[in-house]
C-alpha cells in the first residue's frame, strides 16, 4: 500500500518534510531535557530533606541524560556515600575529574573518600593541595588539609593549613580548635592557649 498525494510531487516536499522532522526532534529533545531537569531538581530537594535513597534514584535518572553534570555527579556521589556505597561514589568522582579536573566540590568529596575510605594519604593530599590552589578562599579545603596533615603527622603543614582557614573565618570555633590542636601537637602550648585568647 502506497500513499500518494499531489502535494508529495511538489518540488519543496522533501525540504518541508526534513524541516518538519527536525522540528519534531527539537520539540522532543526539549521535552526530554525538561523532564531530566525535573529529576535533578527533585533529587536536590530530596537530598536537602535527607531522603537520600529517593534523591539517589532521581539523580541517577538525571545522570543518564546528562552524565557530565558536575553538580549532579557530586550530589549523586554524596548520596552513594550516605547509602554506604563509597567505592561507587569514588568511581563516579574519578570519571568526573578526568573530564573536569578543576571541579572543587568534586575534588573535596573525592579527597574525603581517599582519606577516610580508600586510605590513600598521598593521593588525598595531592587532591586537597590542588583544591587549595584552585580555591584559596575555600575554608573547607584548608580545614580538610589541616585535619589530613594532623592525621599523617605533618604538624607544621597542619598549622599552616589551619592558619589559612582561620584567616578566612577568624571566629570559627572549629577552625580555632584545629589550629590549637596542631600547635599543641607541635609542642607549642603557649600558641595553642593563645589561639582562643
Amino acid at each position: 500500500f502506497a500513499f500518494s498525494h499531489p502535494f508529495m510531487k511538489h518540488p519543496l516536499f522533501p525540504k518541508i518534510t526534513i524541516v518538519l522532522l527536525a522540528l519534531l526532534v527539537a520539540v522532543h529533545s526539549v521535552a526530554q531535557a525538561q523532564k531530566a531537569d525535573e529529576h535533578l531538581r527533585k533529587g536536590e530537594e530530596l537530598a536537602g530533606r535527607g531522603q537520600w535513597k529517593e534523591a539517589e534514584e532521581h539523580l541517577r535518572v538525571y545522570l543518564a541524560a546528562d552524565p557530565k553534570s558536575a553538580r549532579a555527579v557530586v550530589l549523586h556521589a554524596r548520596a552513594l556515600i550516605i547509602l554506604n556505597q563509597p567505592f561507587d561514589a569514588a568511581l563516579e568522582l574519578e570519571a568526573l575529574l578526568k573530564t573536569s579536573p578543576d571541579d572543587v566540590p568534586a575534588l573535596k568529596l573525592y579527597a574525603a573518600l581517599l582519606d577516610a575510605v580508600i586510605q590513600d594519604d598521598a593521593k588525598a593530599e595531592a587532591v586537597l593541595k590542588r583544591a587549595s590552589t584552585l580555591a584559596p578562599g575555600d575554608l573547607e579545603v584548608w580545614q580538610a588539609l589541616g585535619h589530613h596533615f594532623i592525621a599523617v603527622r605533618k604538624i607544621e603543614e597542619a598549622i599552616r593549613s589551619f592558619t589559612e582557614a582561620v584567616k578566612l573565618a577568624p571566629s570559627n570555633a572549629s577552625l580555632l580548635a584545629g589550629l590549637a590542636s596542631a600547635y599543641s601537637l607541635a609542642g607549642e602550648r603557649v600558641k595553642a592557649d593563645a589561639t582562643f585568647a
